[in-house]
């Protein structure tokens, strides 16, 4: 595969001896600290899914579902688990997605070798790889790790298309066009349209207004069609089926008294969704036919002289090996993440900007593959590909986190953050280092638009990726928890800035023992705090809130809960045969580490009434100050603790 013989290349390359010993290094460290990362909270629920994606894409599903990267992390687990028999299933999961990270990282290497010389991509990589936020997600994220390796490959390819769109020459007409261009197909369509008789000039603008107006309002109606679907079926619940619509709807819903009137909505909205996307369809064939019996002649010569050509430059495009890798590294993060064409709309701005017309030929054909592979990857694509992409991208604008979340020392809401939640979070949870080297790179990106020092638009690039995400976020105030997590992706982007200002470091430091003592500097609090806060690295806040132990009770820290393991060991070694134990939050992790004959529940009211003499035991975490509400006055036999800030508490409960 052309694509991984490129990753074959970078590697084995001679001059990128540093990269294969810090991939081989990082490789040896987790197989050897493996067992230490517990399981996640999300991660049960992630593995069902991916024994039902692999079902899915080995034809053993009874109906399509998952998604094509959760069948690859489960094959690659059962892989791992094969080669390392000693380990379980998670630890096997757990380091495969520790090769994701090990991935993204030659991608980014291959992002910055295209602005930086080999120095300074590899002393930026490191600074990437270190960060003791995403070493700790590398093992325990098994979603936002695969988005950001395959968002990171999709730009990685899709930079090296650069080389084919330099050689490559593209039709008659540029596609920015001039505007004597665009005023000749103006004054032809006007030449046209001035021939039609005015009543049918009326009936033709009613029938596109129209048809276009309908499509439009129905789209808008969407969740007004759920809450009349939701009111009928609660009315006929009810017995109020006095109008003739309840009375349908008692007659067909022979399970309305059983199922919730929610779920009916839903069903509901998906078949509405479904018949607004053929009507769509429809408009769409409709209007088209309009604008061909209206416009022959503008658009026989649009086609002819500007459509065609680039559909042409396109097709030639495939036959590039990087357009298809980066094309199904794109597909394949926007089937983990709605956010994945962002790869494609980066491209495609930086290459607008450096080659103009030229680009549009080589983004086309990116496409095209990028939605094939997103169709191949999203098995809900193969049914209803509108009602899928709804579905995604409304519970990612709106996902029901009905918990709060911890933000300086304040229980937020997740809906109703402050702007400033996630800028701040950016500045709390990397090294200090990179924050001084993200500054001064920023500093000399800027000033480098003036005297024409950097390349102006890799800095459009760099800033486009970060800021724009980053703005959208404080200005739109999405649902958020968990941290920024789920924009990991965008934190690459930070560290190409960190990449100008250590350019013109090692520019400063010309002898390489100087260079490598600055990187050593930079790299002195990760190492630190890498093996400080083991294997909890993603709690990390740096000293500008001061450290964890200062973000302990004021910020999120063991949000997934993964310290629930080294609890439930303790548990295992004191706690007499059939005892019992709480564990608050995620309980299918209590389950999962603990006896087989401890008792597990979710809550302490199961054994209010319970006379029996067993040990009653709690896996209280710290998230949301729970160890300080839930049975204040137990005592407390064990703790995990980090820095001074505790994540988890075990107490004995009197009864």
């Amino acid at each position: 595969m052309p694509g991984m013989r490129t990753v074959h290349k970078t590697i084995l390359n001679v001059q990128n001896i540093p990269l294969l010993l810090l991939l081989i290094f990082n490789l040896v460290i987790g197989a050897v600290y493996i067992e230490d990362y517990g399981l996640s909270w999300d991660e049960p629920s992630r593995f069902q899914v991916a024994e039902r994606s692999l079902a899915t894409y080995l034809g053993a599903a009874k109906e399509p579902s998952g998604k094509l990267y959760l069948a690859i992390s489960k094959m690659g687990a059962n892989t791992v688990n094969a080669i390392f028999k000693n380990w379980d299933s998670v630890e096997s999961w757990h380091y495969f997605n520790f090769m994701y990270f090990q991935l993204s990282l030659i991608f980014f290497y291959m992002i910055c070798l295209r602005f930086f010389d080999r120095w300074v991509s590899f002393a930026t990589t490191l600074l990437y790889a270190s960060q003791p936020l995403l070493w700790g997600h590398a093992f325990i994220n098994p979603k936002d790790i695969p988005f950001t390796m395959y968002f990171l490959g999709g730009l990685a390819f899709g930079l090296r298309v650069i080389e084919a769109v330099t050689k490559h020459q593209v039709g008659n007409k540029p596609l920015i066009y001039p505007r004597q261009i665009l005023s000749v197909y103006r004054d032809n369509a006007n030449q046209e349209w001035s021939t039609i008789n005015d009543r049918r000039k009326k009936i033709i603008r009613k029938a596109a207004l129209l048809s276009f107006g309908v499509l439009v309002l129905s789209i808008v109606l969407t969740p007004v069609v759920g809450w009349v679907i939701k009111f009928f079926i609660t009315q006929a619940a009810q017995g109020n089926s006095a109008d003739l619509i309840s009375q349908w709807i008692t007659q067909m819903a022979e399970n309305i008294h059983d199922i919730p009137a929610e779920l009916y909505a839903q069903k509901g909205v998906k078949i509405y969704l479904r018949l607004v996307g053929w009507y769509g369809i429809t408009v769409l064939l409709f209007n088209i036919i309009l604008a061909v019996f209206v416009f022959p002649r503008t658009l026989r010569q649009l086609f002819k002289n500007e459509i065609m050509p680039l559909i042409q430059d396109g097709l030639r495009f495939l036959k590039n090996a990087n357009v298809w890798v980066a094309g199904v590294f794109i597909g394949m993060a926007t089937s983990v993440r709605v956010l994945g064409p962002a790869a494609w709309l980066l491209l495609l701005g930086y290459l607008t900007l450096k080659f103009r017309r030229k680009a549009f030929p080589s983004a086309l054909a990116m496409l095209i593959v990028s939605l094939i592979a997103l169709i191949l990857a999203w098995p809900s694509m193969w049914i209803s590909p509108l009602e899928a992409l709804h579905n995604t991208a409304t519970k990612a604008a709106n996902f029901p986190w009905e918990s709060t979340v911890m933000f300086s020392g304040i229980e937020y809401p997740a809906n109703q953050l402050p702007r400033t939640y996630m800028p701040v979070l950016l500045s709390l949870q990397l090294t200090e280092p990179v924050l001084l080297l993200f500054l001064g790179g920023l500093g000399l990106a800027l000033a480098g638009l003036k005297n024409h020092r950097h390349e102006w638009q890799a800095t459009a690039f760099f800033a486009a990726w970060f800021f724009i995400p980053l703005i959208g976020v404080v200005i739109v105030q999405p649902t958020m928890y968990d941290n920024f997590r789920h924009f990991t992706f965008i934190l690459p982007a930070l560290f190409l800035f960190c990449g100008i200002c250590l350019k013109t470091l090692f520019r400063l430091f010309r002898i390489d023992i100087l260079r490598i003592a600055l990187l050593f500097l930079c790299l002195l609090p990760s190492i630190y705090w890498n093996i400080g806060l083991h294997p909890y690295q993603y709690v990390y806040y740096n000293s500008l809130t001061g450290g964890v132990r200062g973000a302990f009770r004021n910020y999120e820290l063991d949000y997934w809960a993964t310290s629930y393991r080294e609890a439930a060991q303790y548990i295992n070694e004191i706690a007499p045969r059939n005892a019992r134990v709480m564990v608050w939050g995620p309980a299918r992790l209590g389950m999962y580490y603990c006896r087989p004959d401890i008792e597990i529940q979710r809550s302490l009211e199961h054994w209010d009434e319970d006379e029996s003499d067993t040990p009653i035991y709690a896996i209280i975490s710290t998230r949301h100050n729970k160890d300080q509400q839930i049975s204040p006055d137990s005592p407390e036999l064990f703790w995990v603790e980090r820095d001074g800030a505790r994540l988890v508490v075990v107490k004995q409960i009197p009864h």
